[in-house]
Formats: structure tokens, sequence, C-alpha cells
């Protein structure tokens, strides 16, 4: 694990992001095949990001593609996540 200020982050893995996608998905009352349909991710993909497990891409940019979309169909604020993504 690496101590990333006050809050201890798993290589590979952010709950952060995870829990806003899937509080946001969930009001939504979709599910993840009708988010993967609309957004032309893979269901897997955005189980992974929702289940925090980013080390799931082995291509930043695919990753990055999809958080961007996912949120815009969410109707979230991408900016933040994003910027926790690239960090």
């Amino acid at each position: 694990m690496l101590i990333h200020g006050i809050e201890e982050v798993t290589i590979g893995q952010d709950r952060v992001i995870a829990q806003q996608l899937s509080k946001y998905r969930l009001m939504a009352g979709v599910s993840i095949e009708a988010a993967a349909w609309a957004t032309g991710a893979e269901s897997y993909e955005l189980a992974a990001l929702e289940n925090g497990r980013i080390d799931t891409f082995s291509d930043f940019e695919r990753m990055r593609l999809v958080l961007l979309s996912y949120c815009d169909y969410l109707g979230i604020d991408s900016g933040p996540l994003v910027t926790r993504l690239e960090a």
C-alpha cells in the first residue's frame, strides 16, 4: 500500500471513483449493461471502474475515454474524477 496524504490507496484501485460512479448509476436506476450500451463501453469496463479496479485497464487512454463517456452519461462532472485518475 502507498500512503497518499492521510488516505491509504491500494495500487491499481480507486475507491473514490468507484463510489461516485456506482452511486450515480444506482440513483439513475440503470443497469451496467444499459449504461454500457449507451456509452459504447464494455460492461466489464464499467464494472471495473465501479469496483475501483483501474488496474483492469492496460491502456490509460481507453480508461480515460470510458470514464469521460460514463460521467457524461450519468451527468457527473468528470473533471475531479479525471484529475484524480491522472494523479
